[in-house]
């Protein structure tokens, strides 16, 4: 019986070090130097993938959250590998039951697709040329319909364009 405690005392705080990577990926993400000072934002989010690394190749991550969690960090990853784990986590998340996974999954898949210069699928990815350029929806393959969009909670291509349209009134 004392095993089992430690043993679920030690996952409990594991799960623990997940949410706070979590969170302080995010608080990133909404600091108002985010975009002025990348290089240190850059440094932060490496090592926050060097951390959710070491908790898969441990077995760490176990739930839908857990792979939700590290589906997010590396979906902020610059490069194609990075965006190949977020997918690949992103699907195990929603395999494993946790619903917020599914947009992520349609992001995740846009964001690869993204930085392998190829339209995207979902029309979830949006960007600005420079600081001072107008918001602008990355292009799309037009073979994706809405009803495909429905099934991983994206919006419709309208609503997304509409998203964009108040983002540059801001």
């Amino acid at each position: 019986m004392e095993i089992c405690g430690h043993f679920l005392s030690k996952i409990i705080t594991m799960n623990k070090n997940l949410k706070e990577i979590f969170k302080k990926d995010q608080k990133d993400r909404f600091n108002p130097l985010f975009n002025k000072m990348p290089e240190f934002f850059i440094k932060r989010d490496a090592a926050r993938k060097n951390k959710i690394k070491e908790m898969f190749k441990k077995g760490i991550l176990k739930t839908g959250r857990d792979y939700y969690i590290a589906a997010m960090i590396f979906h902020h990853g610059l490069n194609i590998s990075d965006a190949k784990k977020a997918v690949d986590f992103s699907q195990r998340s929603f395999n494993l039951g946790y619903g917020k996974a599914r947009w992520l999954y349609a992001a995740a898949i846009d964001r690869l697709l993204m930085k392998k210069k190829k339209k995207q699928k979902f029309g979830t990815q949006f960007f600005k040329k420079t600081s001072k350029s107008k918001w602008i929806l990355y292009p799309i393959d037009p073979k994706t319909t809405d009803a495909e969009r429905v099934q991983f909670n994206v919006p419709s291509l309208e609503e997304m364009k509409r998203m964009v349209k108040k983002l540059n009134r801001k």
